[in-house]
């Protein structure tokens, strides 16, 4: 795992442990790669401007289209840490992958370029297919 990646995985995942009752870091850290290479893949511009225009500021939560979209690579991604030994949640809910996923959505949203483009750099190299 590349360090920059490794270290924006810790920053989302710090904010998720109180309220999911675990840490969620292994499947943050599996879950990112897959975000990124899929805005890679789309003609989506900037990650950030993509997330703001599907974000809803008076209610703090994402299009729920979107989250209806990422939610199987968050449950890839859930699964791929279970099967490796870094987390012993074999099942999530959909409640906590989709916390999971808004917070890493946020994070990229308010991320600068350089952040994004390193991550995104480091995501292209990984392999996210389900094992």
């Amino acid at each position: 795992m590349s360090s920059k990646l490794e270290t924006e995985s810790r920053v989302i995942s710090s904010g998720l442990s109180a309220s999911l009752g675990f840490d969620p870091i292994s499947i943050v850290t599996a879950l990112l790669p897959i975000l990124l290479n899929c805005f890679n893949s789309q003609e989506t511009g900037n990650a950030a401007e993509f997330l703001k225009d599907r974000y809803d500021e008076p209610t703090g939560k994402f299009d729920q289209h979107l989250l209806e979209r990422a939610r199987p690579a968050a449950r890839r991604a859930a699964r791929k840490a279970f099967r490796a030994g870094q987390s012993d949640k074999k099942h999530l809910s959909t409640e906590q992958l989709d916390e999971i996923t808004s917070q890493a959505f946020k994070h990229a949203m308010e991320a600068d370029d350089d952040i994004l483009q390193a991550c995104a750099t480091e995501a292209s190299s990984i392999n996210t297919d389900a094992e």
